[in-house]
């Protein structure tokens, strides 16, 4: 793991680097009815769009993938 700011921690693995959010990135309004707080960042890539993105679209996989992980404030 390397920290690149008190905010903000990265891990890579191979063709993966996951952002670990220390911040207060949150979302909120827009009918929402609860708080979220923004917690990780992965991004999943690869040469072809076989073995990038973990999931799918339409039945279609893409070479790069991210994901946004939310968790409920308190």
């Amino acid at each position: 793991m390397v920290v690149l700011s008190p905010l903000l921690s990265m891990w890579v693995v191979c063709c993966e680097v996951e952002l670990l959010l220390s911040g207060d990135y949150k979302v909120h309004d827009g009918g929402l009815v609860d708080e979220f707080k923004a917690v990780r960042l992965e991004f999943h890539w690869s040469s072809t769009s076989k073995h990038g993105s973990e999931h799918y679209i339409n039945d279609t996989a893409f070479p790069l993938e991210v994901r946004l992980f939310i968790a409920v404030c308190h």
